[in-house]
């Protein structure tokens, strides 16, 4: 695995790509959106075994 810089340099490729903006605001909202798939991925787990329970209790 690389260190912290090969990240940070990455995010900042990314802004200097699109012109311009802040890494640090593009990289929150990367984190932001990997936390909102993980709480969604939980949840869809979480409905699958409740179906699945259902069913077996039918």
């Amino acid at each position: 695995m690389g260190n912290d810089a090969d990240i940070l340099n990455w995010f900042r490729e990314k802004v200097n790509e699109r012109g311009g903006g802040n890494y640090q605001t593009m990289m929150n909202d990367a984190l932001r959106a990997y936390i909102q798939h993980q709480d969604q991925t939980l949840e869809e787990t979480i409905r699958k075994v409740i179906r699945e329970e259902l069913r077996a209790q039918g």
